[in-house]
């Protein structure tokens, strides 16, 4: 089978899943189109530790893109061939999460996330971690694209480079899944 193509670690390191979305569309009905999942072992390990430690026992588990793509189906798609992605920027990483017609279609993590705008916002102003945290979520979460004071421009200048790494990976991701 060919995973591994797509799976951005080691497959022996890896717990795969995946569910069949259509089978047999080629003409010698050998093809089948698939969504794959495919989650790190060593985190899985922690959250059945982590569990483990609570006294609970793990049922089964959800990655959180299918949870995001679950409420934004049901909150924000009108017409039912829509297509909608979702964008997930977190902390550690960020989700890039696609739904066309109520179905999950596409799924994919980078590791340009908040963390990393942080650090390269402290990089480029020359200034502590902890004064850039506070900084960039004022500024950011603050600030619209068209009406800009010399601070939000700084700020915005100052996590560029993450910015336009996380755009290729998100135009990447679309040429990908079509």
């Amino acid at each position: 089978w060919q995973a591994e193509k797509y799976i951005p670690f080691p497959i022996e390191q890896a717990v795969v899943d995946y569910q069949i979305l259509t089978s047999g569309h080629s003409q010698d009905q050998t093809q089948m189109d698939i969504f794959l999942i495919a989650i790190p072992r060593d985190l899985i390990d922690r959250y059945l530790e982590m569990m483990e430690k609570c006294g609970l026992s793990l049922e089964f588990l959800e990655v959180a893109p299918f949870s995001v793509a679950k409420a934004c189906v049901s909150a924000y798609l009108e017409n039912p061939d829509e297509i909608l992605p979702v964008l997930d920027i977190g902390d550690s990483f960020t989700s890039l999460t696609v739904v066309r017609a109520g179905e999950l279609q596409f799924v994919r993590s980078f590791e340009y996330a908040g963390r990393h705008f942080t650090r390269c916002l402290a990089d480029n102003l020359g200034i502590p971690l902890e004064q850039t945290e506070s900084l960039k979520r004022k500024t950011v979460l603050n600030s619209s694209l068209e009406a800009r004071d010399d601070e939000s421009s700084r700020v915005l200048q100052g996590i560029e480079p993450v910015l336009h790494g996380l755009a290729e990976q998100i135009q990447r991701s679309f040429a990908f899944c079509g």
